[in-house]
């Protein structure tokens, strides 16, 4: 009977998942007494938006800057851009949690704000099928609030995992857009 390399490799992957769980149980009821770090960094692995069309080409690795205000509370600045040839994108934008925590998982609950500034450089042909043409630069800037609810799970005490959804609302020079994101972002405290 000939075993697939895929067999393999998942049961390999799962035997190691299953070994070092009790390696983070361990870590964690170790360090039980000692209290959470207060600051961390955070990264979106991807926004699950970026798999459809998304409206408001958001960068997708934000870097998120965690502030813990009390067991309560928790402040996330966060910052992204894209910068290409034709084009210069930057985000910023601040988010306010209120924070229910369960054993080694947290619930957030509050809301994202922010601005993103885009400019683009786009080729206008003036002079038909051979004739020349300028470029023309477009500034496009839009507000994002976005009521925002999620959750993190601690493997061990500086490192966790989470996922958030968000109700999202774009205001840009046209119009109000609205509509759903969410991603999954690993967080790193210090």
């Amino acid at each position: 009977m000939k075993v697939s390399p895929i067999k393999i490799a998942v049961f390999i992957f799962l035997l190691a998942f299953i070994s070092l769980q009790n390696l983070f149980a361990q870590a964690e009821e170790d360090n039980e007494t000692e209290s959470k770090s207060h600051f961390g960094l955070g990264v979106s692995l991807f926004n699950l938006s970026d798999y459809t069309y998304d409206i408001d080409f958001a960068p997708s690795n934000s870097i998120y800057f965690v502030i813990e205000l009390g067991d309560k509370l928790r402040l996330e600045p966060s910052f992204g851009m894209v910068l290409t040839e034709n084009l210069k994108q930057y985000s910023l934008g601040m988010g306010l949690f209120g924070k229910k925590p369960i054993s080694k998982f947290n619930i957030l609950y509050g809301f994202r704000f922010g601005i993103r500034i885009n400019q683009s450089t786009a080729f206008v042909n003036s002079g038909g099928f051979f004739g020349g043409g300028s470029t023309k630069t477009v500034f496009n800037n839009v507000m994002i609030f976005a009521p925002t609810i999620g959750g993190e799970y601690y493997f061990i005490k500086n490192f966790s995992i989470g996922s958030e959804v968000q109700i999202r609302g774009i205001k840009s020079e046209n119009e109000w857009i609205t509509h759903t994101n969410s991603s999954v972002l690993l967080r790193f405290y210090f």
